[in-house]
């Protein structure tokens, strides 16, 4: 699982303790790179607690390819109703003491994404406007964020976006070979053992 949750370091940011996330107003990407090849299968968005989304709100998912350090073409999209949505804790902020903030689980038809390769990704509401929450400690602050105009900057002054994907690797060439090798033995003894 990639992991800018909670857990990881101090939330953020000072202003109404989250950041206004609608489709058409003002959403955001973070940009990724798995060692692995991996199938992403789920998308955990953090909301502030006094901007938390109703039950059956609308999502849209968006990953694009990496175009020199900014999201550049869409190559998977969902539109997808949360899955559940769930108090995550109350955790250290970086102008409150704490900070309630719940999970939005998003899940979606897989995508893959291939080793060491950065992509962007990020999570909006369509219809509602959610509190994205920040996270400043485990990532690279640098955040692709996207105005009503439509135009779209990249900055490293307000942290990361608070999200976890869910993600399981793909086994390998040789790990696949191995199995199959073993695989095959184990029938050839089996057959031995039954005459």
């Amino acid at each position: 699982m990639w992991n800018y949750g909670p857990q990881t370091g101090i939330a953020t940011p000072a202003i109404g303790g989250y950041w206004g996330n609608r489709m058409g107003v003002q959403y955001f990407a973070d940009n990724v790179e798995l060692p692995t090849a991996s199938t992403i299968s789920g998308f955990n968005l953090f909301t502030a607690s006094d901007a938390m989304p109703p039950e059956g709100n609308s999502y849209r998912v968006t990953f694009y390819n990496d175009n020199s350090g900014a999201p550049g073409t869409i190559f998977a999209q969902h539109n997808i109703t949360a899955q559940s949505i769930e108090y995550a804790g109350n955790f250290p902020a970086e102008y409150d003491t704490h900070k309630d903030v719940y999970q939005v689980n998003l899940r979606f038809t897989p995508v893959t994404v291939s080793a060491n390769a950065t992509f962007w990704v990020g999570a909006t509401s369509i219809g509602y406007n959610i509190g994205q929450v920040g996270v400043i400690g485990p990532g690279d602050g640098l955040v692709a964020q996207w105005a009503s105009d439509g135009s779209m900057t990249t900055t490293r002054n307000i942290g990361d976006t608070m999200f976890q994907l869910v993600a399981i690797p793909e086994p390998s060439r040789a790990a696949l070979l191995i199995f199959g090798a073993a695989l095959a033995s184990s029938r050839a003894i089996t057959r031995r053992r039954s005459f």
